[in-house]
């Protein structure tokens, strides 16, 4: 028996082995087992010195998310974009600013898609039931006081009602700035979902929305649509809103408690292939699970 560590890649779930042997599993219970691993993986706190390096990789920064807000998406328009800025702002660049630009490009993509695939693993990996779209009325907020007060109002609703959600505040054309999720909200707990009719402009249609009253009260417009889980699987839920962390660099919100992954204790007849990635070695074994053992992972994950 092993300990796998499973995610969901849009096709089939995936184990990585941990290769925990039986007597190790008795003495370590899964929770703690985590717990412990975490405690490993944490970090020293070290004093923050700014050198030269850091002042770069700021401006760095600065400079690749001005090019988002002007769509600047071509590699070669991009470097272009970035070393003009750097050259016209500094009057010494003491390294070699090609080779700085061209590798921190390269960071950021990679980070991008590092983010992605969190988004897209804790997407699967939870067992969401509402997509939802939060705007602001100007009577009730500003801009900063709508984004400052719905984090805080979802994080209690996470503590008291058990919410869970992720996703990302997006600036319309128009310049007004929504909120779009998706939520797990268990038994509709603290739901008070009204319906009704209203016309759509870029439907060219009236159509039913539910919204809550209290937040409507709170914030202004919302509009709760019921998804499943096939929704997610096969639907294009997920990639709606990474559009939006793509186009606009915007970070992902996510609530406490949410699953990036699994750990599922399975016996050889809940895997059904051993795949190979990469060079052969233990760290790159992958296994794909039976479908009859998601019925395991119901039982260890309510939410799956």
């Amino acid at each position: 028996m092993e300990l796998l560590k499973v995610s969901y890649d849009g096709s089939n779930y995936l184990g990585s082995g941990l290769f925990l042997k039986n007597k190790d599993l008795e003495a370590v219970s899964l929770k703690n087992y985590v717990s412990e691993r975490t405690l490993k993986l944490g970090y020293k706190n070290k004093k923050i010195c700014k050198n030269n390096n850091d002042i770069y990789k700021e401006f760095f920064s600065e400079c690749y998310n001005k090019s988002i807000e002007d769509k600047v998406t071509n590699k070669e328009e991009l470097f272009k974009y970035i070393y003009n800025m750097f050259i016209n702002n500094f009057k010494e660049i003491d390294i070699d600013l090609e080779l700085f630009i061209k590798n921190n490009i390269l960071r950021v993509k990679k980070n991008f898609y590092s983010r992605k695939k969190r988004f897209y693993n804790k997407g699967y990996s939870n067992n969401f039931n509402y997509f939802v779209t939060l705007t602001y009325d100007d009577n009730k907020h500003t801009e900063e006081s709508f984004i400052s007060k719905l984090k805080k109002k979802l994080a209690n609703y996470h503590t008291l009602y058990g919410w869970l959600y992720m996703g990302v505040f997006e600036k319309s054309p128009t310049g007004r700035t929504h909120f779009h999720g998706i939520f797990y909200i268990p038994n509709d707990t603290n739901l008070e979902l009204v319906e009704e009719k209203h016309y759509s402009f870029s439907k060219s249609k009236r159509e039913k929305v539910l919204f809550d009253k209290k937040l409507k009260n709170i914030f202004g417009t919302n509009d709760f649509k019921a998804i499943t889980k096939e929704d997610l699987l096969k639907g294009n839920t997920l990639t709606y809103i990474i559009k939006y962390i793509n186009k606009s660099g915007e970070r992902v919100l996510y609530s406490r408690g949410l699953n990036t992954f699994i750990f599922l204790e399975v016996k050889d007849n809940t895997v059904i292939e051993l795949v190979i990635i990469g060079n052969f070695s233990d760290d790159n074994f992958k296994y794909i699970i039976f479908k009859d053992a998601l019925d395991i992972l119901n039982r260890i994950h309510l939410r799956m």
